[in-house]
């Protein structure tokens, strides 16, 4: 059958022979008749098991160390095959205002010195998680060569710093990447929150290219 309008912006097939492992031709080389391509399968989070995700939560609170300034890295080793995406990220100084700081210019793929477990947030998947989350009560300043993905105030004392506001701000972390948390270097001896959530997945074979 003669094909019309033939499709040729290509990232656009190239999404769906990728998302769906579909060999062969453009699996979307023209429109219907009316506009109707639509791939919309999330609904809550209830169902995202059925979609191959995983979802663990945790929580901590670091203590006070003179001279000191903690951190949270989250990492996802370089041959996990597991991609992550943080859902919930937010974190506080205790000690009363601060700048929190998200960085990815740190040392990759090396934990920090105190490993965190990740709760499972749903029985029917895996027990523990493929990425790999620590903190420190002792880590270098953050300096103005520090490459930062996000820079948040706190306004007040306890005051919870939110990372991610809505589905867009989502971090992925992939295999090979590492993230850090972390106050300003002038807060120093204080006590440090960070609570996140995230959903984890193998890689699809078609996503390693």
């Amino acid at each position: 059958m003669a094909r019309f309008n033939e499709i040729l912006t290509g990232r656009y097939n190239r999404f769906l022979q990728k998302l769906l492992q579909m060999k062969g031709g453009p699996p979307s080389a023209q429109l219907a008749s009316e506009i109707t391509p639509n791939i919309q399968f999330f609904s809550g989070v209830e169902t995202r098991y059925l979609e191959g995700w995983e979802r663990f939560g945790n929580g901590v609170v670091t203590g006070a160390v003179a001279a000191q300034t903690s951190a949270f890295r989250f990492r996802n080793p370089a041959k996990s095959g597991f991609v992550a995406v943080l859902e919930v990220l937010a974190a506080t100084n205790l000690g009363g205002p601060d700048t929190m700081q998200l960085t990815n210019s740190i040392v990759t793929q090396v934990d920090l010195a105190t490993l965190d477990s990740g709760a499972q947030l749903d029985n029917r998947t895996r027990p523990n998680s493929s990425l790999i989350i620590s903190h420190t009560t002792a880590v270098p300043p953050i300096t103005l060569t520090t490459q930062r993905a996000i820079a948040v105030r706190q306004s007040a004392t306890t005051g919870l710093v939110d990372f991610i506001l809505d589905d867009d701000a989502e971090i992925t972390i992939l295999p090979g990447m590492t993230y850090q948390i972390q106050s300003v270097a002038a807060n120093v001896n204080q006590a440090f929150a960070c609570t996140y959530i995230w959903r984890e997945r193998p890689l699809e074979e078609s996503e390693l290219t």
